[in-house]
């Protein structure tokens, strides 16, 4: 099942769902969004029974899909998605990304860890891949003015994923990826812990930027400053605004779902 969450194309392209990692934003079953004053690329998907408002997006660079069943779409000026905005026929694809989510969230609480580390508390980090999948566990990581790199093996598809127990603090910092997409770093707070990531204005002579997907099912998302953030945001509670600048990843590649489908399949295993 996994595999088919990094398996589709863009839903502005394809008009379609399959997979809850390449698009932008989804917003789970009963879950609350506040998106405003902020720059974004990349669908918004909006599930059974959520509240949401969205205003003061421009430009807003995708598509809209509204569950038939959402409980609140307030959508305030400016707003103009250019893809268009959808408010039928979309119900099935928009459940069936949520199914997606939650089958991610528990292949990542499945996984053995590779390292594991305490508090990080302002200090960078670095971390090298020797293995296809690598697995961190942090207890709890603020970054202020600091570098978070992870590099991957190269000519490889090397992933990471990233299991926050408490909170992650990140404020006017980088996310270095060396031989890593976005798409191959997966940030999971299984816990429910905060994710904040605000940059601030930051200093035209720095380099911040946060990437990956970040799928915090039951904490609260927050992401604003002027920073930019290169992923998906999948949560339960998300808020964005304060001038962020917002990119969904590209489509993965087609070696990295060979890697996550043999995951899924071992994930089907432990439960049978």
């Amino acid at each position: 099942a996994l595999a088919a969450i990094l398996s589709s194309a863009s839903l502005s392209a394809q008009t379609s769902i399959t997979s809850s990692v390449d698009y932008g934003v989804l917003v789970l079953n009963d879950g609350v969004s506040d998106i405003k004053d902020s720059a974004i690329s990349g669908d918004i998907l909006y599930s059974d029974n959520s509240q949401n408002v969205i205003e003061d997006i421009s430009p807003l660079t995708g598509s809209v899909f509204v569950h038939t069943n959402v409980d609140k779409f307030d959508a305030k000026p400016v707003y103009a998605p250019t893809g268009g905005t959808f408010t039928s026929g979309f119900d099935d694809k928009i459940d069936q990304a949520n199914i997606d989510a939650m089958a991610m969230a528990m292949l990542a609480d499945t996984q053995t860890a590779t390292a594991s580390y305490g508090k990080i508390d302002k200090t960078d980090f670095s971390y090298s891949s020797s293995s296809s999948l690598t697995v961190l566990d942090i207890e709890e990581l603020i970054q202020d003015e600091n570098t978070f790199s992870l590099t991957g093996r190269a000519g490889e598809d090397d992933q990471f994923i990233i299991r926050i127990d408490k909170k992650l603090n990140f404020r006017k910092s980088l996310v270095e990826l060396n031989n890593l997409d976005a798409s191959d770093v997966l940030w999971y707070f299984g816990t429910g812990g905060d994710t904040d990531i605000f940059h601030a204005k930051p200093d035209p002579d720095a380099d911040y930027g946060f990437s990956g997907v970040v799928l915090n099912p039951d904490g609260q998302i927050r992401l604003g400053g002027e920073g930019d953030f290169n992923g998906t945001l999948i949560g339960g509670e998300i808020k964005i605004g304060s001038g962020a600048n917002f990119e969904s990843i590209p489509e993965p590649s087609s070696s990295a779902l060979i890697l996550l489908g043999s995951m899924a399949l071992l994930a089907r295993r432990r439960r049978s």
